[in-house]
C-alpha cells in the first residue's frame, strides 16, 4: 500500500500502468479508495511540468536581437547528429515544438528543462538542474527496488502465478520496464551538444540569472 501511495504521488497514474487490473486486487476496500482519491490530486510530475512551464528565461523579452533563439538551439543540434541520428531531428520537432498527446511533459515544459541542462553552469541553473537530476535518481532508485523484488519473487514461486492472478516475474518485469515516472527528463539528455557552441546569454539575461549581490 505504501509503495502505491508513493507511486500515485510521483505521477503514475492508472491508465500508464502495467497490468493495472492487478493493481488494487489485493488491497482493503479502504485502501483501494485512498488510491483513488490520490489519483484525482496533483502529482509530483505535474507540479514539476508547471514549474517549468512558468519560466520567464525563453520569453521574448530576454532575447530582443534572437527572437528565433530556440529555433537556432534546433539548427546547432541537428548539425550535430551523425549517421544512424537523423530521426532525432523530427524527435526534437515533436518533444519541444509540436507535443505529442503521449508525453507528459509540455513543449514549454521540455523547453525549460532543456535550457537549465544546457545552461547549467550559470549561477541560478545550477540548483535547478541538481534538482532535475533527482528526480532520475527516483526513477533509479525505484528501479532497483523493483528488480530486487523480482529476484526475491523467482527465488520464492519461481514461475508460478504471482499475488492477485498476475504472471508473476513477467508482471513484475514489465512494471518494472515501463514505470520511469520521470524518463522524459532523461530522453532529454539526447538533445545535448557541446556546450562550446551554446550562444552566449544576452547581457540582460545573464543579470537576471545571476545570484543578487
Amino acid at each position: 500500500m505504501q509503495f502505491k501511495i508513493l507511486e500515485a504521488r510521483l505521477g503514475l497514474r492508472m491508465e500508464a500502468r502495467f497490468g493495472r487490473q492487478y493493481y488494487t486486487s489485493q488491497l482493503r476496500p479502504d485502501h483501494k479508495a485512498e488510491i483513488e482519491v490520490l489519483e484525482s490530486e496533483p502529482t509530483l510530475r505535474e507540479l514539476v511540468n508547471g514549474w517549468l512551464e512558468r519560466m520567464p528565461y525563453l520569453e521574448a523579452r530576454f532575447w530582443p536581437n534572437e527572437p528565433d533563439f530556440f529555433e537556432r538551439l534546433e539548427t546547432l543540434y541537428v548539425g550535430s547528429l551523425v549517421k544512424g541520428e537523423e530521426s532525432n531531428a523530427k524527435l526534437w520537432r515533436e518533444i519541444f515544438v509540436e507535443g505529442t498527446t503521449d508525453r507528459h511533459f509540455s513543449p514549454a515544459a521540455a523547453r525549460s528543462a532543456l535550457f537549465i541542462m544546457l545552461y547549467r553552469d550559470e549561477p541560478i541553473f545550477q540548483q535547478a538542474f541538481r534538482f532535475l537530476d533527482s528526480l532520475l535518481d527516483i526513477d533509479t532508485v525505484m528501479a532497483s527496488w523493483r528488480a530486487r523484488h523480482i529476484s526475491m519473487v523467482h527465488r520464492m514461486i519461481g514461475l508460478r502465478v504471482g499475488t492477485g492472478g498476475s504472471t508473476g516475474q513477467s508482471y513484475l518485469k514489465g512494471a518494472m520496464d515501463s514505470h520511469h515516472i520521470f524518463s522524459e527528463i532523461a530522453d532529454l539528455s539526447s538533445f545535448l551538444f557541446e556546450r562550446r557552441k551554446l550562444p552566449p546569454l544576452p547581457e540582460a539575461l545573464k543579470r537576471a540569472v545571476r545570484f543578487a549581490d
